[in-house]
């Protein structure tokens, strides 16, 4: 190879290193459509929703509705400005997880980027990076929710035998629709969280967290710690 070659190719090469890709918003709208045919959109039953906190999302991270229907064909509906969403893919890993991809290091946007999920079956649900998400009709006999980063997720359906929370950052977690035998929690850094357990609540709430009790169950078998921190009847 020659030395001018050589040349173009090392100021290629740290042009290429030494940049960042943001996408600017183009307010066009637009809806991207995969499948249960899809070739990255397999079975699934759990869902990791966002994005990692080093992506830019100019105040705009992804939110999600998931419907659970087992009679219905898996879906997922990506809308939002059209020159943003073509950056994002969403995708089943080999656990049987969705997750949310981005190939750009953030994005301001007119119509912030949405999901709207079918589902078959779902027996967890993650929010990344302040991501917002609302799940109906789930009913599985354990479920699990995590949540940082200012992550909102609204669960609902008929429930199950036992439900997981772990949340941070001060994520929030409504699940006051959701009626459990029991709850475990472990919440942090001014999280909050509404339960709806009718046997037993256990966990730890620490860091200026707190917790609402729907029904009967007391907070008995919760560890408080922390200024501010509390467990409480809604």
């Amino acid at each position: 190879m020659s030395l001018c070659r050589l040349g173009l190719l090392s100021l290629l090469t740290s042009t290429l290193v030494g940049c960042s890709s943001f996408v600017d918003g183009n307010g066009v709208y637009a809806e991207l459509t995969f499948d249960a045919g899809s070739r990255d959109l397999g079975p699934f039953d759990g869902a990791v929703i966002g994005f990692s906190s080093d992506v830019d999302v100019s105040g705009h991270p992804l939110t999600a509705s998931i419907v659970v229907d087992g009679g219905a064909a898996r879906q997922v509906v990506l809308s939002g400005d059209e020159n943003v969403i073509q950056h994002i893919h969403p995708r089943v890993d080999g656990h049987g997880v969705l997750r949310t991809e981005i190939d750009v290091d953030g994005y301001s946007s007119v119509h912030p980027p949405q999901l709207r999920v079918k589902a078959t079956e779902l027996a967890s649900l993650g929010s990344v990076g302040g991501s917002e998400i609302t799940a109906l009709g789930v009913a599985a006999a354990s479920f699990s929710v995590t949540a940082s980063s200012g992550g909102h997720v609204v669960l609902s359906g008929a429930g199950g035998s036992t439900l997981s929370v772990a949340l941070s950052g001060g994520a929030l977690l409504d699940a006051a629709a959701y009626p459990v035998t029991s709850a475990e929690l472990a919440l942090s850094g001014a999280s909050s969280a509404t339960v709806w357990p009718s046997g037993e609540l256990s966990g730890t709430i620490a860091s200026g967290s707190t917790v609402l009790v729907k029904g009967p169950v007391t907070c008995a078998g919760v560890v408080v710690s922390g200024t501010g921190s509390a467990c409480g009847p809604l």
